[in-house]
């Protein structure tokens, strides 16, 4: 329960109070209401491990002990529905001049009944947060798991783009091994007409010599 005390007080006197759980929330309430203004405002304490809220609109003080994730908020609300039941009903008028805890026996059950009701509603905004983060955990391993498969695709396309470049890669030196014999036999056939040609003139020039 995210409410565990409220409390409806005029000035420093405790008129009806009702607590969901054990705990040192009176002597926390009685030291904090001395401190409260006493004008119309909404102000928070942090006390431990819990917030106090308080509603002051003169002459009565509305408070709740809540936990300290609680929304400001929401507490706020609850403590303006206490004071709008507080005010719908004769006590309201019973309580200008009622004695500390004299509303206890006839407030109490409305208090624990709004706290019911806080909680329940708490119950069911965090179900619903469960339930949106749920649906963004499923949408975020839905995306991992498509950009999974789009990372095997290209890994498909990264080996094949490797072979066919070992491919490109071999057939490149084949094609270059080729190339160089090719020149060299070329060299070799205009070296051997070149000796051919020499050695023709050579014989042509002995033989005009001897005549």
């Amino acid at each position: 329960m995210p409410v565990f005390y409220s409390v409806v007080a005029r000035g420093t006197v405790v008129l009806c109070d009702y607590a969901s759980r054990s705990g040192n929330f009176e002597r926390v309430t009685l030291s904090l209401l001395s401190n409260v203004p006493r004008y119309n405002t909404k102000i928070s304490y942090s006390a431990d491990q819990y917030m106090v809220h308080v509603l002051v609109e003169t002459p009565f003080t509305y408070l709740c002990i809540a936990d300290e994730y609680f929304s400001k908020e929401r507490a706020y609300q609850f403590l303006l529905e206490i004071k709008r039941r507080f005010c719908a009903g004769s006590i309201y008028q019973r309580a200008q001049n009622a004695r500390a805890y004299e509303l206890r026996r006839e407030f109490s059950l409305v208090l624990k009944n709004e706290m019911d009701y806080i909680s329940s509603s708490r119950i069911a905004q965090l179900e619903g947060e469960v339930t949106e983060v749920k649906g963004i955990m499923t949408e975020n391993i839905e995306k991992v798991l498509q950009r999974g498969e789009h990372l095997d695709i290209l890994q498909e396309r990264s080996s094949l783009l490797e072979n066919t470049a070992g491919t490109f890669k071999y057939s490149s030196r084949r094609l270059r091994q080729k190339m160089w014999w090719q020149h060299a036999k070329l060299w070799a056939l205009l070296i051997c007409i070149l000796l051919v040609i020499l050695i023709v003139i050579i014989v042509a020039i002995v033989v005009a010599t001897k005549k």
